[in-house]
């Protein structure tokens, strides 16, 4: 039978995957400018965190196609599982086809000339990387430029998805949530018995039964209360009758 680690894990999975499937579909429909096939190629494309060799094919036909109808948003994130698959080693930024290479090296010109939003990333590339880059793109050496972009700077900071550290973070606290019955159980171990002075404060569990009560259609009841004839022994209760005078007394 599996963990209880176990079982919260392949719980998060799913919930990402069931995620990514929505958020891929909703990011599609809204390149307006592609047709409902190329929506369609563009969520399958969304719906995976990188890309490996098997992708080649079709995304050469789609940025040979489709790729200037993207926006800017949506080419961000096709770049993002491009250099994905580089950094998990699937492929060199080389080996790419030649369609993909060459929009992939204008994307990357410009996120290193920070015209495309990515100073955060490209700002941790030294700058002679950087520098060795932009000569090679500038002077027209292809070739060159391509290796440069091989360099381990690149592979690790270029393109990033934060997404996926927010993933490993989410794992990260599952892997603490999972832990915490022992650590519960360490703590209890060590701790005196409190027992009795729980019974004597009603205990959390009587804390936890009040927490569901309500109050609503209870009355209180008013500060001046009106007696009867039970609750005086040996008493009269004056009646409207015998309390009026009559003539002659």
């Amino acid at each position: 039978m599996p963990s209880k680690k176990k079982i919260q894990e392949l719980h998060a999975t799913r919930e990402t995957e069931a995620k990514a499937q929505t958020n891929a579909v909703v990011i599609a429909q809204s390149e307006s400018r592609l047709n409902q096939q190329e929506r369609s190629t563009f969520a399958g494309f969304l719906k995976e965190d990188y890309f490996t060799k098997t992708d080649f094919g079709k995304l050469e036909e789609f940025y040979e196609k489709s790729w200037d109808r993207l926006s800017e948003h949506g080419k961000d994130e096709m770049s993002k599982r491009i250099w994905g698959g580089i950094r998990h080693g699937k492929y060199s930024f080389g080996d790419l086809p030649p369609k993909v290479r060459e929009h992939e090296m204008e994307r990357a010109y410009g996120a290193v000339t920070k015209q495309h939003g990515q100073s955060a990333e490209v700002s941790a590339i030294p700058e002679k990387d950087r520098h060795d880059f932009i000569r090679a793109f500038e002077e027209g050496k292809k070739d060159e430029a391509a290796k440069i972009l091989e360099r381990d700077s690149f592979k690790k900071h270029l393109f990033e998805r934060p997404e996926s550290a927010a993933r490993s973070h989410t794992n990260e606290n599952l892997n603490r949530e999972a832990e915490k019955p022992a650590l519960a159980a360490s703590s209890a171990n060590a701790q005196p018995n409190k027992e009795p002075e729980k019974a004597a404060h009603g205990g959390s569990n009587a804390i936890k039964d009040l927490a569901g009560f309500s109050l609503e259609g209870v009355k209180l009841a008013e500060s001046k209360v009106q007696g009867t004839s039970a609750d005086i022994p040996n008493a009269r209760i004056p009646t409207p009758s015998s309390s009026r005078s009559t003539p002659g007394g």
